[in-house]
């Protein structure tokens, strides 16, 4: 059950919704339906002072879509990384352009290639770099469409 309530009295208990929220003012009760899904996957490279890559994670469910790749990098003097994904052994990048990391958690740029089917592959790639990185974070935010 989910609990909710008007701020001055006790919660009341309002029934689950399946992919909805309830929402309750105190006096008025709705609901929301979510139509989709976020999932959140990451990866990290420790004292890399070469190109790298690794796969993430298989895509075990259709209707996903990339939404947002985010990068960090601590130390060394640069890295740049994309991500691939693999469909029937045809490999294509998920940026437009590889991205250069800064210190600072950031958005690495356009994506392309989104739409992700059961049995794909997602890796994470450093194309080139510079000096020995300390670590380097990458991560990609998806949706899952009902």
């Amino acid at each position: 059950n989910l609990y909710l309530g008007n701020g001055t009295s006790a919660p009341t208990a309002l029934a689950p919704v399946t992919n909805g929220v309830v929402y309750s003012t105190g006096t008025t009760t709705w609901t929301t339906k979510v139509l989709v899904d976020t999932i959140t996957k990451a990866f990290g490279f420790y004292s890399i002072s070469a190109g790298d890559s690794n796969i993430v994670f298989e895509v075990r469910d259709n209707n996903i879509t990339l939404r947002e790749i985010r990068a960090i990098r601590t130390g060394g003097t640069s890295a740049s990384i994309n991500a691939t994904r693999t469909r029937s052994g045809a490999t294509v990048d998920l940026l437009a352009a590889n991205y250069a990391t800064t210190t600072s958690l950031a958005d690495a740029g356009t994506e392309q290639n989104t739409s992700f089917q059961a049995g794909d592959f997602i890796k994470v790639t450093v194309r080139a770099i510079s000096g020995t990185v300390t670590e380097l974070f990458i991560q990609m935010t998806m949706e899952k469409n009902r």
